[in-house]
């Protein structure tokens, strides 16, 4: 297996659409209650959210692929200090909103408030404070899970983590399932906080888990 790690520099590009597919895959074959819970029961339009959310990674933080034999077999999303999603400036991320029925929009009023609680239980970041590297979507196509893969992903936003020069920046963040957390505990990052998000569409909501990884002090 020859992996390669590239950032994405163009929406056009295979790599693109390979970042989207393999985002796709990963949520669908592993976590279908995120699906359901992020498309208010309507997954026909997922692939609509994922195209929206990596394409404000593209543009205003970093999009890298993991590439083995020209398929892209998963990609990230991540933010530098003083970058954040903001999905409703975004044509892409507003046109999925409008396709959400009033309940699924409900539901992600009513979710704010529990994620912001858990960032700051979590990150220890005032709100905010954008100093921090923050991890926004990570995914991995199953049947390439436990190689490495992921970390390998991760491991992109942890080298810039570790060139931050400011000490209150040199931090960085994500929110994840469980399925994701062998691969960010693998790149160093720590389990800080956990929170239940209910959802209508699944049995018992979704656990949640706030991860930081610190630079070292010399």
């Amino acid at each position: 297996m020859t992996l390669s790690i590239k950032e994405v520099h163009n929406r056009k590009s295979d790599y693109f659409r390979g970042a989207v597919r393999a985002v796709l895959e990963a949520f669908r074959e592993t976590d279908m209650d995120s699906v359901l819970s992020l498309t208010g029961g309507k997954p026909e339009i997922f692939e609509e959210l994922i195209t929206a959310f990596l394409a404000m990674g593209l543009r205003d933080g970093h999009l890298d692929v993991a590439v083995i034999n020209n398929e892209v077999v998963g990609a990230i999303c991540w933010f530098e200090p003083g970058k954040t999603m903001k999905p409703m400036d975004d044509p892409d991320y507003v046109a999925f909103w409008e396709k959400l029925t009033p309940e699924g929009q409900k539901w992600y009023k009513d979710c704010a408030p529990l994620l912001n609680e858990l960032e700051k239980e979590g990150f220890k970041r005032p709100d905010g404070n954008l100093e921090r590297y923050v991890i926004e979507s990570l995914g991995v196509k199953s049947q390439y899970r436990g190689r490495g893969i992921g970390g390998s992903l991760i491991k992109r936003c942890i080298d810039a983590t570790n060139r931050e020069t400011r000490t209150e920046a040199a931090i960085a963040c994500v929110i994840s399932s469980e399925i994701g957390i062998p691969a960010y505990r693998s790149q160093g990052m720590e389990l800080r906080a956990t929170k239940c998000i209910p959802s209508p569409w699944t049995k018992n909501g979704s656990e949640r888990y706030a991860l930081v990884y610190e630079k070292p002090s010399v």
